[in-house]
């Protein structure tokens, strides 16, 4: 059966080659076989090389092109209102969607502030991260992490009791917060009733 294959043959040359390649560097105690290699490879043994060969180069392959992490931010959850001066809560789901556990560098900013984390993820796993901020500005504003994105609208704080429909007058120039009116000095006068 091993004939068949051309494996006797190829065992004689594989011994011949080696005993000339010891001769070459002066070992002795191995005699070349008696008679030449053959001439030429059978088909089956090019056939069964090549085979091995493809297969070697295909799991080589294989590991170096395995896909590392890709952690990526798969989610990003924030309340649809607030008030001005309120926490805002931020939750972002990631997910490593890669073979191999790696770490990325978060970063979440809501207002014009920024916050970073560094997120560790295992091969299929997924997290859900809480970052907190205060709302600063009035008006939208836009969550973002890594290109995903929420909107969140952020409004002016209701006057105080006894000052609904009163016009204040004068320039601002930080955000407004009546619970510290008892300290500024503004003008305000009642609106004029329509007769």
């Amino acid at each position: 059966m091993f004939a068949a294959f051309g494996i006797s043959k190829n065992l004689l040359a594989f011994r011949w080659v080696t005993a000339r390649v010891l001769k070459g560097l002066e070992l002795k105690g191995m005699q070349p076989p008696e008679q030449a290699p053959p001439k030429g490879y059978p088909k089956a043994a090019l056939v069964g090389g090549l085979i091995v060969l493809i297969l070697i180069a295909g799991g080589i392959y294989l590991i170096l092109r395995r896909p590392g992490p890709q952690i990526e931010v798969v989610e990003v959850q924030a309340p649809a209102s607030v008030t001005l001066g309120d926490p805002v809560t931020v939750t972002v789901k990631v997910k490593n969607h890669g073979e191999k556990s790696g770490s990325k560098l978060l970063e979440v900013s809501f207002s014009g502030q920024v916050k970073r984390e560094n997120v560790l993820l295992g091969p299929g796993e997924e997290k859900i991260l809480s970052f907190h901020f205060v709302a600063s500005s009035v008006g939208m504003q836009e969550v973002r992490a890594d290109g995903v994105s929420e909107r969140v609208w952020v409004a002016a704080p209701a006057p105080p009791p006894g000052m609904a429909g009163m016009v204040m007058t004068g320039t601002v120039g930080t955000p407004v917060s009546w619970r510290g009116l008892d300290s500024i000095s503004a003008s305000v006068k009642a609106p004029e009733k329509e007769s």
